[in-house]
């Protein structure tokens, strides 16, 4: 099975990649697990994200200014590419999947692709996610100047990823960071939906 991981930026998506890659389902190529989330350690599979930057033309974009595309279909190249990675990923037999926040931008041009798959989505209230990027400056400016971009950001990441589990074939399954840190049924959620027992993470992010 592939599990595609959706949500906003700093929402909680590390986390359930984390956990789903201690469960079994391998979410990233290679990982250096002494490397920390804010030294970049994120649990991000680069081949898709490439792709996700390809979709978005957000190479290079501070993360809040990435938007959807204008247009829904895909290059034809680009999904060609798409369709070879998810290919190479097959052949390993095992189940897999990916996160990288902007997949919630792109996951239609995804769908189009993607053989059975499903959808885990996460999401965290606005106040607690724009904690990170407001300690991330301590200058009032560059503050001011994220936080305009960041309200549009989270309304716009959020409803992306409604509107695709409401037109998604596939399973989805939908968790609040808040309770999956403090509640264990949350967690037990998560379990019954891959379908196995999960390993927890010690890096809340």
């Amino acid at each position: 099975m592939i599990y595609i991981v959706l949500g906003m930026h700093k929402s909680g998506t590390t986390l359930i990649s984390q956990i789903l890659h201690h469960s079994g389902i391998s979410m990233v190529d290679d990982v250096d697990e002494t490397t920390s989330y804010d030294k970049g350690n994120q649990w991000e599979r680069e081949s898709t994200k490439a792709m996700n930057h390809q979709l978005l033309g957000s190479n290079g974009l501070f993360s809040l200014l990435a938007k959807p595309p204008a247009v829904r279909t895909a290059d034809p190249v680009i999904r060609h590419q798409m369709s070879e990675l998810i290919s190479r990923y097959n052949s390993s037999g095992q189940d897999w999947g990916f996160k990288d926040p902007r997949s919630s931008l792109v996951y239609d041009e995804w769908s189009t692709v993607l053989p059975e798959h499903r959808i885990i989505a996460v999401y965290r209230r606005p106040e607690e996610v724009w904690n990170h990027y407001w300690n991330s400056s301590t200058r009032l400016r560059r503050r001011l100047t994220v936080f305009r971009h960041f309200v549009a950001c989270w309304c716009e990441y959020n409803l992306q990823v409604i509107q695709s589990i409401q037109k998604a074939k596939a399973p989805w399954i939908v968790l609040s960071y808040s309770r999956l840190m403090h509640s264990d049924n949350e967690f037990r959620r998560l379990e019954a939906f891959v379908g196995r027992l999960c390993v927890t993470s010690a890096d809340p992010r």
